[in-house]
């Protein structure tokens, strides 16, 4: 029977060089990746969503300026000038 290494949950030796942390610092390594890669991810789609945002709201506000422009000009017509 083998005998386990410190630091070893399992009588194997752990990973091909004996080194007891490498598969833990593997796995560190992997986690890191993934929540940047995640995190990059989500500010990548809320970049995107602002970017439609500001897109809707300057057509929004071009339609208000026109509408107000419109009716602008029918109240002028419908009370005109005294003079």
């Amino acid at each position: 029977m083998t005998r386990a290494e410190p630091g070893s949950c399992t009588g194997k030796p752990s990973g091909p060089a004996g080194r007891p942390g490498r598969e833990v610092k593997m796995r560190a390594l992997l986690w890191t990746v993934g929540v940047i890669a995640a995190i990059l991810v989500l500010l990548g789609l809320l970049l995107e969503a602002v970017r439609w945002l500001v897109i809707i709201g300057i057509i929004a506000l071009a339609a208000v300026i026109v509408l107000a422009s419109f009716r602008g000009r029918r109240s002028a017509q419908n009370y005109p000038s005294r003079r």
